[in-house]
């Protein structure tokens, strides 16, 4: 093993020690940005992948993308026209963006968003599919302006991922053992808003708290109620009267 080798393992290490010792959703995700920005990624997504009638902002645990990337990736509905998304269904093997296969010439929508993603800063790719916090397929997808991703790398951001995914399965499962009531105060609220047809971002701006950790909250009701995406959520609240009908 190389110098340079052994170091890095030595980090992946110390990272997975950081997962490990996190208490609460939020500082996995904060510990997983910090991972894949080693390997020249600034860019994230964890979300299970929707079904035709579902979308995909429903369904989103954590983001941290581009300025206007979510809100045009949701109107324009490109998430069934997503290669990347695609090819999630069909393997749990990580992958680049760039292996994705999708014919341009039958496939118009999928290469003007592979275009569209360049121009935001998304030149390169990499995507770690694993079974999903409510039954079905999930992904981590970073992206990054970087032109190469050295083959050792792919290893350990899989590692990485799927490590972090595990321990937000963990942490949740916890929460959910140890809370007398089903959701939390914070969690209540976060319905609360929802349920009003606010996005993350307004709630983080009404509770004056960050946008992951509205999602972060979502992500724990959605495993308390046994939801498959927010809306389900925001319904079995108010079935359960967890939350009212209006504030």
């Amino acid at each position: 093993m190389s110098n340079r080798d052994y170091y890095h393992w030595q980090d992946l290490l110390s990272l997975v020690e950081c997962i490990d010792s996190s208490e609460n959703i939020i500082d996995v995700f904060g510990i997983l940005e910090k991972g894949i920005s080693q390997f020249g990624f600034y860019n994230i997504v964890v979300s299970d992948l929707p079904q035709q009638h579902e979308n995909i902002e429903d369904l989103v645990f954590f983001d941290k993308l581009p300025e206007g990337w979510p809100e045009l990736y949701t109107t324009q509905n490109y998430a069934h026209f997503d290669p990347v998304a695609r090819m999630c269904r069909s393997t749990f093997r990580s992958f680049e963006w760039k292996e994705a296969p999708y014919d341009r010439d039958r496939e118009p929508r999928a290469g003007e968003l592979m275009e569209l993603a360049r121009d935001f800063g998304m030149l390169r790719g990499f995507c770690v599919p694993f079974p999903g916090f409510v039954g079905r397929t999930a992904c981590i997808s970073m992206s990054g302006r970087q032109s190469d991703l050295p083959a050792r790398a792919k290893p350990a951001l899989q590692f990485i991922a799927i490590y972090a995914a595990e321990r937000i399965r963990q942490v949740v499962g916890a929460d959910r053992q140890t809370v007398q009531s089903p959701l939390t105060m914070r969690e209540r609220e976060v319905l609360q808003w929802t349920a009003l047809g606010k996005t993350a971002h307004d709630i983080a701006e009404i509770l004056k708290i960050a946008d992951r950790t509205v999602t972060a909250h979502i992500v724990s009701a959605m495993d308390k109620l046994g939801a498959a995406n927010k809306t389900q959520t925001v319904v079995r609240a108010m079935q359960r009267q967890l939350i009212a009908p209006d504030l």
